[in-house]
């Protein structure tokens, strides 16, 4: 059986477990660039961060759905892409074999 995601005991553990991995950690300087989920206000610019070393893998219809996206929510609605760094994604990654 494969996994992907968290594992919990029951629902409300598993609430839990989201609220945590949902709140950026304001120590952080990536996380720092965003705001708390709901927190959104005008003098605060709204942020996308791209792991492009993550991203530009992807199959190229993936990528051309998801580089539209992205342009979408920086050209029509005014987000700020900025470009970030996931430290051990290769680790995190499931092998199959």
């Amino acid at each position: 059986m494969t996994v992907t995601g968290p594992i919990a005991g029951n629902m409300l553990d598993l609430e839990a477990a989201y609220r945590v991995i949902d709140a950026p950690n304001p120590s952080d300087p990536s996380c720092s660039l965003f705001a708390p989920p709901g927190s959104v206000t005008a003098d605060r610019p709204k942020v996308i961060g791209i792991y492009e070393e993550w991203t530009d893998r992807a199959d190229p219809s993936v990528l051309s759905v998801c580089t539209q996206a992205i342009d979408y929510y920086r050209d029509k609605l005014g987000y700020l892409v900025v470009q970030i760094e996931l430290p051990y994604v290769p680790e995190g990654q499931s092998k199959f074999t």
